[in-house]
């Protein structure tokens, strides 16, 4: 190969290595930009999410959990400890609650007593003075936290550990489950949100009953663990 020829090819080369030199720190400079925009994303993520947490201390949804239930249950609500995290099954919000139980007087239905169709069960849940529907030991539940910014409670899954329910039927119009969104004899109470069930377990031995006072029609389910997967309205129930 001639001086002239190795100058030629010299010369091609050069504008290409010098063109790939130049392009380098550009790419290192889109991948820096890049990663700062993530990283600043990412921060601020966490900082709202840290924000939530602190803002869902016990005291706040004590007081949540009251106004919602004085709004929606025409009955007496009580729970112990009541706790939510935004860490736990990100992205849906974790909400436990201990010791739960929902009463209503018992002089709400108390002219049912002495009519109707005796059965084992019929005065399971019945008190001198309260009635009880419903009790758990413990609730957790996954929940869609954007759903319940607009008004709509979306329960991804739950588990309910120590269930009991007392529900009696005692006319056409009466019933133990219709102190949710209803109207009663003292009070009103608000219709019920949109509430949606994907998957839900009762744990720890449920016990479920059933009566309808107009017939010989009851029913008691216990079991050690029961599970339902689909997706149901159950606010459709309080209609």
């Amino acid at each position: 190969m001639s001086l002239r020829d190795s100058c030629r090819e010299m010369s091609s080369n050069t504008p290409t290595e010098s063109a790939g030199s130049a392009a380098a720190p550009v790419r290192r400079r889109k991948y820096r930009l890049l990663k700062g925009v993530l990283l600043t994303l990412v921060s601020l993520v966490a900082i709202v999410l840290i924000a939530v947490q602190i803002l869902l201390n016990s005291s706040f949804l004590t007081k949540t959990a009251n106004r919602i239930a004085s709004s929606y249950i025409d009955g007496d609500v009580s729970f112990g400890k009541i706790d939510a995290s935004v860490f736990r099954s990100f992205p849906f919000v974790h909400l436990s609650i201990d010791d739960f139980s929902l009463t209503y007087p018992h002089d709400r239905f108390s002219e049912f007593d002495s009519i109707g169709v005796r059965s084992p069960f019929r005065d399971e849940g019945r008190g001198t003075e309260k009635d009880t529907l419903a009790s758990f030991r413990n609730l957790a539940i996954s929940m869609n936290y954007m759903a319940a910014i607009k008004g709509d409670i979306r329960i991804h899954s739950g588990e309910i550990g120590g269930a009991r329910v007392f529900a009696h039927l005692f006319d056409d119009r009466n019933a133990s489950w219709n102190v949710f969104g209803e109207q009663s004899k003292d009070t009103v109470s608000s219709p019920l949100p949109k509430i949606i069930l994907r998957h839900i377990a009762l744990r720890d031995n449920p016990h479920v009953v059933f009566t309808d006072i107009r017939d010989t029609l009851f029913a008691l389910v216990d079991a050690e663990r029961l599970v339902f997967d689909g997706m149901v309205d159950i606010s459709d129930f309080s209609k």
